[in-house]
């Protein structure tokens, strides 16, 4: 009798969770709009603002402008977190790479990066060299890959203040192009995001 009750009790038990669930309002958010925010955390948006005020403020200097229009290789290098929360910079670096991608003005390599290569497959697809598996035409030769001319490195700086029960976070993009001949930067540009808001007070 208690097994035939219990067995009973699970039954139900998936209902009630479903019907938990299903009361949760859920609202679709338009990325390009603001949405939820917090002071303490960099959000979607702030990324998102800070990428294409950047990709604007690069592809205004000139800098990425040829005669022959062919873009430039790009190498993703470091961005540093400064800030004092886990930050995934792949969030700011990849709205920067499609922008300057569809720009047409500049190609990113994955196939060498600040910690190793972001695709190995360019040098795998290699190593099949002189294997028997393999049709040898139709494997990549040697001297075909291309080095890249500039490399993208960054830093995320977060400055916090604090003044009696208000909070501000200001939040420093900063994004540098180096030519790798001459290891000199070739432009530099800075996105500044700062939210404002109150902390609930402490009552005793």
């Amino acid at each position: 009798m208690k097994i035939h009750k219990l067995c009973s009790a699970l039954a139900v038990l998936p209902l009630v969770v479903l019907t938990g669930c299903e009361s949760t309002k859920v609202d679709y958010v338009d990325p390009a709009g603001r949405g939820l925010t917090t002071v303490g955390q960099i959000n979607f948006h702030d990324y998102n603002e800070a990428g294409i005020n950047l990709v604007q403020s690069l592809l205004a200097s000139g800098r990425l402008d040829r005669a022959d229009g062919t873009p430039f290789i790009i190498m993703l290098s470091r961005i540093e977190n400064r800030t004092s929360q886990h930050v995934d910079t792949s969030l700011l670096t990849q709205n920067i790479r499609i922008a300057l991608s569809q720009s047409g003005k500049a190609a990113f390599t994955t196939a060498v990066g600040a910690g190793g290569a972001e695709d190995a497959a360019s040098m795998q697809v290699r190593q099949l060299r002189d294997s028997e598996e393999f049709a040898q035409d139709s494997i990549a030769g040697r001297g075909t890959m291309v080095a890249p001319d500039l490399s993208v490195s960054g830093r995320i700086i977060q400055l916090m203040t604090y003044v009696g029960n208000q909070r501000q976070a200001a939040y420093t993009f900063q994004l540098t192009l180096t030519d790798l001949r001459t290891g000199i930067a070739i432009w530099e540009g800075q996105e500044q995001i700062v939210k404002a808001g109150t902390r609930p007070r402490v009552s005793l």
